[in-house]
């Protein structure tokens, strides 16, 4: 049995096990371990490492009891957890026990002093409670996110995966209410894709990034995978503008059609595009925000059509004379004074949404001519 330990003086005892060394900043182990194993690595050998920064247990079969471990451990003084800066716990089936034994591991301050990245993908925490109410992994993600909005590190957090928990929507809806709080706002990226949290779950998530000042620093935000119709896309859209800094948007394999993709091309429009001549600040409604630097926006295998696939033409290829909507005759994408939003803008992935036909991917590769924007990247481009 071996780990892939990167450090000074990383050896194999006569159990196959590498013996862990004072100077080590990376653990994780190369194949799956058992319990037995990972409780006295944990125990017995990790305590040592005061230089550790990045703790990956991932697929190794962690127990709501070896969590505590680690949360009693990490709140000891001069503990090698200190030092932690990535806490990786992707695949190990901890349930909504586990989350809850986490959310304790962090309220009595293990890893308070560094935890910078928290990642917790794929642990059946809701279960088969998803998109219901009442279960228990719902009321765990809410002791979780309690914790995490108090503050469970004294240094930000700044990337955050609850993906693939089947969490549903009472769990976004706590979710969305502690990204409202100052202790989240460093965020670079957040990741909850394959969650079901449909169009009621995704609004309490975007209206959680709205709150409190917005996410300044986000860069990569992942919402794939949810079930997410035209009233949550319309959500994700009027957040954009308290995320400017914002550089990929996956909204892939969700049910957005052509009026979730109206709102976004309208959005991504108003809010890159404006203040960049006197004429567009006149004509803006809204308040005078920092441009989007939205490069990648994904919403392969979507249910969108030709009118969705125009709308992002005529707002984002020129503006028109009259505002230009999806694709209806007499916009047709006009030449008007401004250019369009978002420039630096290179990527909106529209594959598999089977509903574009010819006068959808005309007006594609029109908006690829006029600002070089990929939109289709199989034989239909």
């Amino acid at each position: 049995m071996t780990s892939a330990a990167r450090g000074l003086g990383a050896a194999q005892d006569e159990n196959g096990t590498n013996l862990i060394s004072n100077g080590m900043s990376f653990f994780r182990p190369s194949k799956q371990l058992t319990v037995v194993v990972v409780e006295d690595i944990i125990t017995r050998r990790l305590p040592f490492c005061k230089a550790l920064r990045v703790l990956d247990l991932s697929s190794a079969e962690l127990t709501p009891n070896i969590i505590l471990t680690l949360g009693r451990l990490a709140a000891e003084e001069g503990n090698f957890f200190q030092t932690v800066r990535s806490l990786n716990l992707f695949d190990n089936k901890l349930r909504s026990e586990g989350c809850l034994a986490l959310a304790q591991a962090l309220e009595r301050g293990g890893f308070r002093s560094g935890l910078q990245g928290l990642y917790v993908r794929a642990n059946q925490i809701g279960g088969d409670d998803y998109g219901g109410g009442g279960g228990e992994g719902e009321d765990h993600i809410a002791v979780l996110c309690e914790v995490l909005k108090c503050g469970a590190c004294s240094a930000p957090l700044i990337s955050l995966s609850l993906a693939q928990n089947d969490l549903g929507t009472i769990a976004a809806l706590h979710i969305g209410g502690a990204l409202g709080f100052i202790s989240l706002k460093r965020l670079l990226k957040l990741d909850l894709h394959l969650n079901q949290l449909g169009d009621c779950g995704a609004t309490s998530v975007a209206e959680g990034l709205a709150a409190g000042g917005g996410m300044p620093c986000l860069d990569e935000f992942y919402l794939g995978f949810n079930g997410i119709g035209d009233t949550g896309a319309r959500a994700v859209a009027d957040c954009l503008a308290h995320m400017p800094m914002l550089r990929e948007l996956d909204l892939a394999c969700n049910a957005i059609g052509n009026e979730g993709a109206l709102a976004l091309a309208e959005r991504l429009s108003v809010e890159g595009g404006k203040m960049r001549t006197a004429r567009a600040a006149a004509v803006s409604t809204m308040s005078t925000t920092a441009m989007l630097q939205l490069e990648t926006l994904d919403l392969r295998g979507n249910r969108i059509g030709d009118d969705g696939a125009c709308a992002f033409r005529d707002f984002l290829a020129t503006e028109t004379t009259d505002g230009g909507l999806g694709g209806e005759e007499g916009n047709g994408g006009q030449m008007g004074e401004v250019e369009g939003g978002c420039p630096n803008l290179a990527n909106i992935f529209l594959d598999d949404n089977r509903a574009i036909r010819a006068r959808g991917r005309e007006a594609l590769q029109a908006l690829q001519i006029i600002r070089g924007i990929v939109c289709i990247e199989g034989p239909n481009c």
